[in-house]
């Protein structure tokens, strides 16, 4: 006996001919780009757990102004949020943001470092070397900056 094969009842797409198919456009609006859910909400209180921390040490050890510190990460996280679609962790800037704690380093110093870093990263992202240095860095050493990182923020506290 020879096995018959089963018709389906449910028609797929690529079943229709290609002039009955619908046809579903992108919504690339600025309304359509951006959402705001539960799982928004829950990232944006999870970076507050570690910039508030990194925020308010600066402001006591080294003298940042609450205003301009508070309004330049709120403007970085709409810009990025904008136009990305989501908004960007700022790993490089809370790396800084725990060696002027732990150093005590001053305001001038402080956004010199995030200026050359913000203009490497600049530099970086827009020739693609990104690829290249992840793919050449082994983990260990990056588990050992982060590391490093850690026990000096610790070791002060």
């Amino acid at each position: 006996m020879e096995a018959k094969p089963v018709e389906s009842t449910i028609p797929l797409p690529y079943e229709k001919p290609v002039e009955q198919q619908e046809v579903r456009k992108k919504d690339t609006s600025l309304a359509g780009h951006l959402r705001f859910n539960r799982m928004e909400l829950a990232g944006a209180l999870g970076d507050l757990g570690t910039i508030l921390p990194l925020g308010i040490g600066m402001i006591v050890i080294n003298g940042i102004d609450p205003l301009a510190l508070f309004a330049c990460v709120g403007v970085y996280y709409l810009f990025s949020g904008v136009y990305f679609g989501v908004t960007m962790p700022v790993e490089p800037m809370k790396v800084i943001g725990a060696y002027a704690i732990a150093t005590g380093i001053a305001a001038p110093q402080i956004f010199a470092a995030s200026l050359i870093n913000g203009l490497f990263l600049l530099v970086v992202g827009v020739t693609g070397a990104m690829t290249l240095i992840g793919k050449y860095t082994p983990k260990p050493v990056i588990r050992g900056v982060q590391l490093s990182t850690g026990v000096l923020l610790v070791s002060k506290v």
